[in-house]
């Protein structure tokens, strides 16, 4: 069996360096990456989406260019930021002094106010991937990606948290028994 983790392509908000929302447009970058990935192979039977749009136009086109069923499922949401959502880095800081301090010491129990920590999405990641039963392609997050391939690969988190997974970051693992065969940012 083959899983292909998508990354989604470069957004408004990867841009201006915010803590992304759900609607957010692709940038121009984005779209340029989008098509590049289009013109690769993958060797799959089904393809799963975040519900983020940034995923889904990703997910869409590879959809009717692979002419296979689009599954869009909820447990591939980038991680809930809460109250970061819609800031950037410098504004957190210096709204949420004492929360960046938390974050910053221990990011994987860290809980983002008023959202969710990583143990919540790693185990959202991980009832997703039980019930995966055939070859994959997976447009999702870099944080929900990274959470898979430690389920898969039966790495820790902080050990994968050393790859990079940039916008349209292609990532493909193969069973029997499950390896990375390659990881390649555009």
């Amino acid at each position: 069996m083959d899983i292909i983790l998508l990354r989604h392509t470069s957004s408004k908000d990867n841009e201006r360096a915010i803590f992304s929302r759900p609607s957010t447009d692709l940038s121009s970058l984005g779209s340029k990456q989008m098509k590049l990935l289009l013109e690769k192979d993958y060797p799959v039977k089904k393809i799963y989406s975040s519900p983020y749009r940034r995923s889904l136009l990703l997910a869409e086109a590879l959809s009717e260019k692979l002419h296979l069923p689009l599954y869009v499922d909820e447990r591939l949401r980038e991680i809930d930021f809460g109250e970061f959502e819609g800031k950037t880095f410098e504004q957190i800081e210096s709204l949420y002094p004492r929360e960046v301090e938390q974050w910053m010491k221990d990011p994987w129990n860290f809980a983002y106010p008023g959202g969710e920590d990583f143990h919540n999405m790693r185990s959202r990641a991980q009832r997703f991937y039980k019930e995966l039963d055939q070859s994959s392609l997976i447009i999702s997050h870099q944080a929900l990606m990274l959470s898979l391939m430690s389920e898969i690969l039966e790495y820790s988190y902080t050990d994968l948290s050393r790859f990079y997974l940039g916008s349209g970051a292609r990532v493909h693992l193969k069973s029997s028994p499950w390896r990375l065969l390659s990881l390649e940012n555009l």
